[in-house]
Order: structure tokens, then sequence, then C-alpha cells
């Protein structure tokens, strides 16, 4: 008997489908940080430092205390004086990059999520350009931690986190040794 090979993929991805879980297939839950009058990245929700937790919400800081908001967008030339002419910005925004909330002390961010196996993205860094400040913290989910360290603005850092959740919410916790910044999650 000939094995046909198209069958045999469409078999194997008919089994795949059910042993997935069901939380590979729900839909991403994403939040752009910034103020209130920054561009949100398309299909993120709007993060600001008044968004504080609660059930109802689904999602929000612990506490706005010591929470600053930060907004610079490039998405145009500038007119550069010294050349009478524009030129390209040191570099080029979008709704994610534009903006930021920084923390001076410990706090965390909290979702909800339906149960079940995640990959969770964050974005740190500031499209500002900033002298003399050195950002240097960790963020923390679940047992899993990474530490971010930078100095200046116009610059990013990505880290990517992965967890298994029961019925509780998400809770990204960011322990600055002086300052954090984060752009999405």
């Amino acid at each position: 008997m000939k094995k046909d090979p198209l069958r045999l993929k469409i078999l194997f991805q008919s089994i795949l489908f059910l042993i997935i879980p069901y939380s590979l297939f729900s839909s991403p839950v994403l939040f752009d940080m910034g103020t209130g009058q920054s561009s949100v990245y398309d299909g993120f929700k709007r993060v600001t430092i008044h968004d504080k937790y609660s059930e109802v919400a689904g999602f929000g800081w612990k506490s706005s205390d010591n929470l600053a908001e930060q907004e610079k967008a490039f998405t145009q030339m500038v007119f550069n004086a010294g050349l009478g002419f524009n030129v390209p910005p040191n570099i080029w925004t979008n709704p994610i990059t534009e903006d930021a909330i920084i923390g001076s002390s410990e706090n965390s961010f909290i979702f909800g999520a339906p149960a079940g196996s995640y990959h969770i993205y964050i974005v740190c860094g500031t499209s500002q350009i900033v002298r003399n400040q050195y950002y240097d913290f960790t963020v923390k989910i679940g047992s899993e931690q990474k530490r971010v360290q930078f100095e200046g603005g116009q610059q990013f850092h990505s880290l990517k986190f992965h967890i298994k959740k029961g019925s509780e919410p998400v809770t990204v916790q960011f322990s600055p040794l002086n300052k954090f910044v984060v752009n999405a999650i």
C-alpha cells in the first residue's frame, strides 16, 4: 500500500490541532504604555500612569506612586539650522517606541488572561534624548527575572518570558536600582 504524503500531512496537522492547548489560540493581550494623548499601536490597549489595577478593568498598575509618562515622537524629517535643510531624526519612532512609563520605585503591572502557557514580551526604552541617566532595573514574572541596563535614551531592549498561569492575574514586577522604563507588554 502506497502512502499519500498529502494525507499524512493533513492527518498530522489535525492531530496537532487537537493536542495544542486553547491558550495558544486565544487573542493576545497587548498594552501600549504612554500618555493619554500619545498614539496607540493598532490592537493594543492604552496604559497611562493613572490606570490602577482592578478586577473590573482587568489591567493596571499596583500603584501610581512615583510613575511618570514620557512622549517624544520622531515620525518626520527635522530641520537642521546648521545645515539649513531637513535631515532624518536620530531615530524613527512608532506608537510603541514614541512613549513610555518611567518609575523610580518598585511597582507591578498586573493583567488578567485565561489560564494557559504564554510568551510575554516586554519592550523597555525611551525615545527622549536623555543625558546622564543610567537605567538599571529588573523585570520579574513568576520565578523568572531579567535585568536591563542602559545609559541615555533613544534605545530599546526587548525581553521575553515564558509562563504557565492559572486563575490568578499575571504580575510583571519592575524593581529599579534607580529607574525603570517600559513601552509595551
